[in-house]
Order: structure tokens, then sequence, then C-alpha cells
């Protein structure tokens, strides 16, 4: 039973130090601008998941395929994967 316990405080203690709070996001379509540069995303209330809902207007894009990505970053400014 101790053990037990001592593994979910642990369990309990690694998700925290896990989960950051997303702060700030951002797209691009096709090719990369570099982090920081692309298209601002606003995040209205910060938490460690966000739901976004935003237009992308794709009327301006050549005919074909076409990427469209995003990124999020946390409180501390580290941006996540494209």
């Amino acid at each position: 039973m101790k053990q037990v316990i001592l593994l979910c405080a642990a369990l309990l203690l690694c998700s925290s130090v896990w989960s950051q709070q997303i702060n700030g996001a951002e797209y691009f379509v096709d090719s990369d601008p570099g982090v920081g540069n692309a298209l601002p995303l606003t995040v209205t209330s910060p938490d460690d998941s966000v739901s976004i809902a935003t237009t992308v207007y794709a009327s301006a894009l050549p005919e074909g395929f076409h990427t469209l990505s995003r990124r999020f970053h946390d409180a501390a400014g580290h941006w996540g994967l494209a």
C-alpha cells in the first residue's frame, strides 16, 4: 500500500512539472517564416490545452495543395514544433 501511495505521488508531481500553460500561437501556410514571425493566433484563456477558432482565407492562394501549420508557446516563451 505504501508503494502505491508513493507511486501516485510521484506521478502527480511529474504531471505538474511537465504541463505548461499555452499562452500564444501562430500559423503559416506552406513556408515557415521562422519562429515568432508567422500570423498570430489569439489565446484568450491560457491553459495546458486550448481551443482556437480562426478563419484562414485561402482565396489568395494559388490552385493546388497547401500545408497549414501552427505552433504554440508556453508562459516561459518556449515554442513547440510546427
